[in-house]
């Protein structure tokens, strides 16, 4: 297993952490990041072990460190070398021992307010740990300050909240606070606690920039459920409140049927007849339906092809998915197969729930409307692979799925989610560049660019917005910046029609050249002929370009488009 999966060894990540960092430094796939950590106390190994954690995630950071408990003299004087280093998120190093500090609420909201004026980016500020023992200050009030801090992150969308409250709280305050690391280091808890720390903060941060797993794929037999129905019958399997075992699964549906309310696709993936597998949601203490899975795989075939089969049905890949089996050697042979895939290593109900709440596989810190409705556009994806086996003509099967889709440059309305699409999106992303929510309202107004976005439906259902174009004008030229489109719509030729809207721009702003560029990364090979496809050539500098025809032929034939020009 992966040395940074949860439950990792934290003793051993202290001990090897420089070595940990020089492997993943031999790696070359990442969301390059500024972080600034302004300081409350001690930072430290703190920035080493949470840059560990977050290239596990693909995000590789470059920080800028505060000085010892100076956060908030460096974010309202202006200091030099933090408006130089143009930080794309801030995060606030605080705790519970910053709480001596009288004025600390007032500090923290001008700084909060200081950084967003100036550097337009996202805040992460850490609430307050409450005291292992009554010492100057009381729980009474720590909890006073965490709910003010809450109140302003509900007003504020660019403040996010590192629960530390809540983290310490389960690591166990006695373990948390080490006065003798605190005295000798001003690490303001304990050493130990540092690759917990880290690794809750790294989940937060990916969250932000929509770094997340997509897929909750589940066993069924003594999974979902106690026993095997196919031996005890539909009424004979453990659930409901009659027996503790049978609670322990019920609370485990219950707490999966949370993820899915949250946008996480559920699929099944059993050794069972379907048939049977299908009649156990007859039982009557069954809280999942059927419906509530995007893809239901049961058979007797091998679960790491059918996990492939169950990806390839979602348009995704294998790598955001988590896998769920009580068994040890399927669990064994899904990892083996899809080195990507996250397989707990837990036995039991209550295991499972524990597992994935802390590992924080599906962590959201801002919910989408697409991200409320992802299961809907995946069970449609599902089910458009199903009517593709009617037709031996693809162009017949895409005229069939009477697609439409509506182009339009970027609107206030939908800066979350093309921020999120931009920064999740790895497979068709041409030159792997990622933006803050920041940078695309800057591009939004900027007359330099065209920026736009492209949502796409079908007979199936509305897959939201899917794919997100950003060219910056030089000129009589256009180059293109950022080109990223969501697996789920992946050959129904929306290139195609978002090509075509590019070059009708270009026709209108009097731009003759689209230069092209593509930065292979480990995850970008199927976009790798893009720009051949559409026509263009290569020049000299391993660049693409495309001399934009006056009798301009349109490549998109299976696709109605409703366009909108405004602010070209």
């Amino acid at each position: 297993m992966n040395m940074l999966d949860y439950p990792f060894n934290s003793t051993d990540i202290m001990k090897r952490k420089s070595a940990y960092k020089r492997q993943f430094l031999s790696q070359s796939d990442f969301v390059e990041r500024r972080i600034a950590i302004l300081s409350g106390s001690t930072i430290g190994d703190i920035a080493t072990v949470l840059s560990l954690f977050l290239m596990d995630l693909g995000i590789k950071p470059t920080f800028y460190i505060g000085q010892f408990n100076r956060f908030y003299e460096e974010a309202m004087f202006n200091d030099q070398s933090l408006i130089d280093f143009e930080p794309e998120l801030v995060c606030i190093h605080t705790t519970m021992r910053n709480l001596c500090d009288n004025s600390i609420m007032q500090k923290l909201q001008v700084v909060w307010h200081k950084i967003h004026k100036v550097f337009s980016c996202p805040v992460i500020q850490n609430n307050f740990e409450l005291p292992a023992y009554e010492f100057k200050i009381d729980s009474y009030t720590v909890n006073e300050m965490n709910k003010q801090i809450s109140d302003y992150a509900k007003q504020n969308k660019y403040l996010y909240i590192h629960n530390i409250q809540h983290l310490a709280a389960w690591y166990g305050l006695d373990k948390w606070f080490n006065d003798k690391d605190y005295y000798l280091y001003k690490y303001a808890f304990s050493v130990d606690a540092i690759p917990t720390y880290c690794h809750n903060l790294a989940r937060v941060i990916s969250s932000i920039y929509g770094i997340s797993y997509k897929c909750l794929v589940l066993d069924l037999d003594n999974t979902l459920w106690g026993g095997v129905v196919g031996d005890v019958g539909v009424m004979g399997i453990e659930l409901g409140m009659e027996t503790a075992l049978g609670e322990s699964y019920t609370a485990f549906q219950r707490y999966v049927k949370s993820l899915h309310s949250k946008g996480v696709v559920l699929a099944v993936c059993s050794k069972n007849d379907m048939h049977i597998a299908k009649e156990a949601f007859n039982n009557p203490n069954m809280l999942l339906n059927i419906e509530d899975f995007a893809v239901f795989c049961a058979n007797w075939n091998n679960k790491a092809d059918n996990i492939l089969n169950i990806a390839e049905q979602l348009n995704i890949l294998p790598k955001s998915m988590v896998f769920i089996d009580d068994n040890p050697a399927e669990r064994e042979l899904v990892r083996d197969a899809w080195p990507g895939i996250k397989v707990p290593e837990a036995n039991s109900p209550n295991d499972f729930i524990h597992h994935l709440e802390r590992a924080g596989y599906f962590n959201t810190v801002n919910l989408t409307s697409e991200d409320l409705n992802r299961n809907s556009y995946y069970t449609a994806n599902a089910k458009r692979n199903e009517a593709k086996k009617a037709y031996l003509d693809y162009g017949d099967y895409l005229s069939s799925l009477q697609m439409s889709c509506e182009i339009k440059p970027f609107t206030t309305t939908c800066f979350e989610r093309i921020t999120q699409l931009i920064n999740k999106t790895n497979q068709f992303n041409l030159t792997t560049k990622r933006y803050s929510i920041s940078e695309v309202k800057k591009i939004t107004y900027d007359k330099n660019y065209i920026a736009s976005f492209a949502t796409l439906s079908d007979k199936f259902g509305d897959n939201g917005i899917v794919s997100v174009f950003i060219g910056e004008v030089d000129k009589t030229s256009l180059h293109v910046r950022l080109w990223v489109m969501s697996c789920r719509v992946f050959n129904r030729d929306l290139e195609y029609a978002m090509f075509d809207y590019v070059v009708d721009a270009c026709k209108q702003r009097d731009i003759n050249m689209i230069v092209g560029y593509y930065i292979k990364s480990a995850a970008n090979g199927y976009v790798s002929d893009l720009f051949a496809n559409l026509g263009f050539s290569k020049n000299e500098n391993a660049a693409w370009e495309y001399t934009v025809p006056m009798n301009y032929q349109c490549k998109n034939k299976y696709i109605y488009v409703a366009k909108d020009y405004i602010k070209l």
